[in-house]
């Protein structure tokens, strides 16, 4: 197969119109989901149906766009895979912000992330960022909300863990660069909220200044 220039794509679902960016990468890519998308999509079992990681990108000021491979921990990479959800979370820790119409991404699940004393966490770009578990508080998720309504409950529990996706964040080609507004129900960069456990740490990202917003992708290959 030639070239394939990464951009905007339309397809249709249950008679929908559904606009995603495709980032390609030779023999796969990423889907990056538009806010639009999010509102009109009933089901991710098409777009997201490789769920061994995710690509996250970041918007900071001045319009610089980063990306994290997120994935689960090492230790974890076995057996768990990732899950994603539309406004719901079924078998994970609820949001603090239900603000649908969101996008779900979720890595434990209660069942193993209420278990004091484990080792819980994430990986970004091949690196691990873990804290163990004090006290079975079981958030293990990223949201991102896609309707742009302020935030019900706003919290900055800071760690070098729950920043790892973003120091982490690697730079990429201008040419690769989403849309980059973060106008309301347009483009890709959504708020967002990112929780793990009690002590792991959370983000509401009303309340930092470093990044102004996060786009999300599911990965696909090219034969799929």
């Amino acid at each position: 197969m030639g070239h394939v220039t990464s951009g905007e794509v339309t397809y249709v679902e249950n008679g929908r119109s559904i606009t995603v960016f495709c980032d390609f990468h030779g023999d796969y890519g990423y889907s990056f989901l538009s806010k639009a998308a999010i509102s009109s999509l009933t089901s991710l079992d098409y777009v997201c149906q490789y769920k061994q990681e995710a690509m996250v990108r970041v918007l900071r000021p001045g319009g610089i766009q980063r990306e994290s491979v997120l994935k689960q921990l090492h230790r974890y990479q076995a057996v768990y895979s990732l899950s994603f959800f539309l406004n719901r979370y079924d078998g994970y820790n609820a949001p603090l912000n239900r603000l649908q119409p969101y996008l779900y991404l979720a890595f434990l699940p209660i069942s193993m992330a209420n278990v004091k004393g484990t080792v819980q966490g994430y990986s970004a770009n091949g690196v691990d960022f873990n804290f163990t578990s004090s006290d079975g508080n079981p958030n293990s998720y990223f949201v991102f909300f896609a309707g742009n309504q302020g935030f019900s409950i706003s919290r900055l529990l800071n760690s070098s863990m729950i920043n790892g996706w973003i120091t982490a964040a690697q730079d990429i080609t201008t040419d690769r660069y989403l849309p980059a507004t973060t106008q309301k129900n347009k483009g890709y960069f959504m708020p967002f909220e990112v929780h793990f456990g009690g002590s792991g740490g959370l983000i509401t990202s009303n309340t930092i200044t470093h990044v102004e917003g996060a786009a999300v992708g599911c990965r696909f290959d090219k034969d799929t």
